[in-house]
């Protein structure tokens, strides 16, 4: 009797902490949606040098 009580309360226990763990790793998830989505706009803001392109040859020997 005491084991069959105590077998069902491991198991509510581990229902609960798997609960949290799908839980938690839903909120990470999201947040890196929200990272990815900030770096796309970042990448889009960033604009490239004007000018001609130069090699670091060319840099060096200039």
């Amino acid at each position: 009797m005491f084991n069959l009580k105590a077998e069902l309360e491991i198991r509510t226990l581990h229902e609960k902490i798997d609960h949290l763990i799908i839980h938690r790793q839903q909120e990470l998830l999201n947040m890196q949606q929200v990272q990815v989505e900030m770096l796309e706009d970042i990448m889009k803001r960033i604009k490239p040098p004007r000018g001609p392109k130069k090699d670091i040859v060319s840099v060096w020997h200039s």
